[in-house]
């Protein structure tokens, strides 16, 4: 259970949902006409419907054929940027999905998403069945985590040559950043690489660190993720079939027995969809009716495999 703490913290929050549709705004209310700000805490199922939604909207406009050419084969492919202005809006939207939920929403101490999606495996509450979510999050959390050494990488405005170690969510984390910001704002990534360059046993200075920037970029964005581009698609698309199959097992069990409420669909097909006892705030109500519509048909995005050969290497 997730608890507001602060006025601060209440007011941050509805300075965002009061720029919301009036539409929307006399949804986010409770039957008392509470108002969204002064609301102090999800339930648990609640906390899961909001994490499910917002993975799934990450990935939606992460994976998609606006930034991915369409594939001539499913099998053992490689998937290719349209440009590299995709390909670093792909890179921007993957740190946002590798980082940590604003602590507003979620309390002080918030994980990233594939942490709150590993809670979910340990104590679904939408269905009993999640083993469909927990096999991809867990491959890719791996894959993420593994340190991997690239040889003799040549930074010519240091005139250093290094065998990069390095683990794979940092420079995802880094480029994407890059990708982002004017290098005024990256600090915090300058220190990153330092550190980078003093765990390969090769120090470097903070404004050494800042010279190399453009050429780490070049060597970890436009080469080595580009390598990558392809499985990494493949671990989102794979969770976000595995979030659709869990949500279809909790479909198909809901009987109406633990139901206490009807919301009417958001389709142009008239429709009601119970929504679970214990998810009573009217924002939590809304993303479960959301989710329910989304399950009615498979991703649009297929299921693919990526040719092997992309996992030789960095």
């Amino acid at each position: 259970m997730v608890i507001f703490v602060g006025e601060e913290r209440r007011q941050l929050i509805w300075h965002f949902f009061k720029k919301l549709p009036s539409c929307l705004l006399d949804l986010i209310t409770y039957k008392n006409k509470t108002p969204f700000h002064e609301i102090t805490e999800f339930e648990e199922i609640e906390q899961e419907i909001i994490i499910l939604r917002s993975v799934l909207d990450m990935i939606n406009e992460m994976v998609n054929y606006s930034v991915f050419e369409k594939p001539c084969e499913l099998i053992d492919t490689n998937l290719m940027f349209k440009t590299d202005y995709t390909q670093r809006i792909f890179n921007i939207l993957l740190v946002d999905f590798l980082s940590n939920p604003g602590k507003e929403i979620f309390g002080k101490r918030p994980v990233s998403y594939l942490g709150y999606l590993r809670r979910i495996c340990k104590n679904p509450k939408l269905s009993t069945q999640c083993n469909s979510i927990e096999m991809p999050i867990e491959q890719f959390r791996k894959w993420l985590e593994k340190e991997v050494e690239i040889k003799d990488v040549w930074f010519s405005s240091i005139s250093i040559s290094v065998n990069i170690r390095i683990k794979r969510v940092d420079f995802l984390k880094i480029c994407g950043n890059i990708s982002k910001h004017n290098f005024t704002r990256l600090d915090q990534d300058v220190k990153k690489v330092e550190s980078i360059f003093k765990n390969s046993k090769c120090p470097i200075n903070r404004q050494q660190g800042y010279m190399v920037l453009p050429e780490f970029y070049e060597w970890f964005h436009d080469n080595i993720f580009n390598y990558h581009a392809s499985k990494i698609a493949e671990f989102l698309n794979n969770i976000r079939w595995g979030i659709f199959k869990y949500l279809q097992v909790a479909q198909s069990q809901s009987d109406g027995s633990e139901r206490i409420g009807r919301i009417p669909t958001l389709s142009s097909v008239p429709g009601f969809f119970d929504y679970p006892e214990s998810c009573r705030n009217p924002l939590a109500q809304h993303m479960y009716v959301t989710l329910m519509e989304e399950v009615k048909d498979e991703p649009y995005f297929p299921k693919f495999t990526t040719n092997p050969i992309f996992d030789k290497r960095y």
